[in-house]
């Protein structure tokens, strides 16, 4: 029983460790396989304990045989304890010394105390390890020395022989008061016992009253927690419900502006095309005036129709006229252009005979520089302002050729007037000046 509750205490506190993320899955799990051997190695050698021959004490017992007569050298063990267990025959063979053998003193017992089965009482007895060896004197509740030294037969036995000294023998009367006093404390440990059992179950209350207190303060979290998830969700809800009916006004607004936008697109319209259609019905008339005046115009143009073929007559006596009038100077023209030619054969000779007079020339010249500069020292002023006989015949023949030339462009310019003339006072253009002057008388 105390193993199956040994294991599902480490159990239990394995998986708060794991909640905690103390450590981690791997560190876990071999942790787990610790204990799990452990608590198997503790199974297996469960049954040593009972082979122990120490008087076993349980509260009851403890409360009723230490603190009397006797001195109690009391074990604090576990099942599970290897040194408890290594420790066994020792404790077996100061038992039998002690509570077997005639020789020695009756006033020593040896006890042991299963943590595991009474948790409360080794706490009480502010037990930390195991195992735990305390000497409980006679008359005292408390323990009055702990044994530190080795777990040694012999050890433990002068251990006790130095702390738990022999009884004194005494009178009667000495007797009967110790017995009186020891009743007295009886008594009054009976009370304290009393007074012990009132503060457990008041402190039980507290606790009890502690956990009615926790329970009722995380049913009203769970009560707090719902009723916020449950304001939380109407609160959505409520934004979403305001959201919607926003989005609704909303798309209604833009749909009367939309409206509003097409009938003022529709008047706007309606008033393009209006003044669209003043504007052509204005057009209709200015071409309707147009017509009109076309029409004026057509109807005096065949009233003058009689003058015109009048003026046509005339044309044709003209034309005649002047297409003889033509004839002849195109003659004339031809007769001219023989003479241009001729003028330009002979003005390409004088322009080879000016080159030659003025190479000629320059040769000379450069003849008559060479000679003046070697006879500068011998030629006198006035010598030297005398002009040039040689220079005279050039410029004679550059006003000839000059002379020549404006003749023939002349007579070239002239040529091209009468073409051009010639050829604007076609018949056609000669009705038309005619018409024309019809039209001013």
């Amino acid at each position: 029983m105390h193993i199956n509750i040994f294991i599902l205490f480490q159990l239990n506190f394995l998986k708060k460790l794991q909640k905690l993320n103390i450590f981690t899955n791997r560190n876990m799990n071999k942790i787990i396989v610790f204990c799990l051997v452990l608590a198997i190695v503790s199974v297996s050698g469960r049954q040593w304990f009972h082979d122990v021959k120490a008087t076993s004490l349980n509260p009851e017992l403890f409360d009723q045989l230490v603190g009397k007569d006797n001195h109690y050298f009391v074990e604090f063990f576990t099942p599970w304890c290897g040194y408890c267990q290594q420790m066994a025959g020792e404790w077996n063979k100061l038992f039998s010394h002690y509570e077997e053998t005639q020789e020695t003193r009756k006033d020593v017992k040896i006890a042991k105390i299963n943590c595991d089965d009474h948790q409360r009482l080794c706490i009480a007895n502010d037990v930390r390890q195991y195992p735990t060896v305390l000497l409980y004197k006679a008359g005292n509740k408390r323990p009055t020395h702990q044994y530190q030294g080795w777990r040694k037969f012999e050890d433990f036995r002068d251990f006790i022989e130095t702390h738990a000294p022999k009884p004194v023998q005494e009178n009667p009367q000495e007797a009967n008061d110790d017995q009186a006093k020891a009743q007295q404390l009886n008594e009054e440990e009976q009370k304290l016992k009393e007074q012990e059992e009132l503060i457990r179950q008041h402190e039980e209350a507290i606790e009890r009253q502690h956990r009615e207190q926790l329970l009722l303060l995380q049913r009203q979290e769970e009560e707090d927690r719902l009723r916020r998830q449950q304001e939380e969700r109407i609160r959505l809800e409520a934004e979403q419900k305001l959201r919607e009916i926003e989005e609704e006004r909303i798309r209604k607004l833009q749909e009367e502006q939309n409206r509003i936008n097409a009938q003022s697109n529709q008047q706007e319209q309606a008033q393009n095309q209006n003044q669209n259609n003043q504007a052509n019905d204005s057009a209709i008339m200015n071409q309707i005036n147009q017509v009109l005046q076309q029409t004026r115009s057509i109807q005096h143009q065949i009233q003058q129709v009689p003058q015109i073929q009048s003026l046509v007559h005339q044309l044709k006596v003209n034309l005649d006229y002047t297409i003889q009038k033509v004839d002849i100077v195109e003659q004339y023209l031809k007769h001219q252009k023989e003479v241009a030619q001729s003028l330009h054969s002979e003005i390409q000779k004088l322009q080879a005979e000016v080159k030659s007079l003025k190479s000629g020339s320059q040769d000379k010249e450069n003849e008559g520089q060479q000679q003046q500069q070697q006879n500068q020292q011998q030629v006198k002023p006035d010598q030297q302002k005398k002009p040039n006989k040689n220079a005279l015949p050039v410029e004679k023949s550059f006003n000839i050729m000059h002379s020549i030339i404006f003749i023939a462009v002349g007579v070239c310019i002239g040529y091209i007037f009468f073409k051009f003339f010639s050829r604007q006072k076609s018949p056609a253009s000669l009705l038309i000046s005619h018409d024309q002057l019809g039209k001013s008388n």
